[in-house]
């Protein structure tokens, strides 16, 4: 095999495990305390706003990097939903929700998602740590992203 392959291969598979961790999130976002029992509705609402919304961010600003689009009328208020709402966090959480589409629920169906996380070590047992830890590092990595491309 050529180099050019193994390294695709291997970039393949570190974006696959990338795809697992959210759905772990997903997966087990979407089990409700009370019934005990499965909502993949409460898994996406609960995706999108805790953690897509970073990489939803990243890509806004980054894209405003580069064709600078964002301008005042872009941050008034449109109007008051338990506070301010504006043109960008409408923008924020339509991003954030085609995002947790296409990472969560493009091609793969909820009842599918239970056996792929079974076959990685890591995401065979639920965990609220490892969840959090997929929320942190999302902030870090647009927080050090975003002083990348603003410095």
């Amino acid at each position: 095999m050529s180099t050019k392959l193994i390294a695709i291969h291997s970039m393949l598979k570190v974006l696959s495990w990338i795809r697992s961790y959210y759905l772990f999130f997903y997966y087990t976002a979407a089990l409700d305390p009370i019934k005990k029992k499965l909502v993949p509705s409460r898994g996406f609402i609960t995706t999108a706003g805790l953690v897509m919304i970073f990489p939803s961010a990243l890509i806004l600003f980054g894209t405003h990097h580069f064709f600078p689009f964002i301008n005042d009328t872009m941050r008034e208020e449109l109007f008051t939903f338990r506070g301010s709402v504006n043109q960008m966090a409408l923008i924020y959480v339509g991003i954030s929700i085609a995002l947790t589409y296409f990472v969560c629920c493009f091609k793969i169906r909820f009842e599918g998602i239970a056996p792929r996380l079974q076959q990685i070590p890591f995401f065979a047992q639920r965990s609220v740590p490892k969840c959090l830890l997929l929320m942190l590092i999302n902030f870090v990595i647009t927080i050090i992203c975003m002083n990348l491309l603003y410095k």
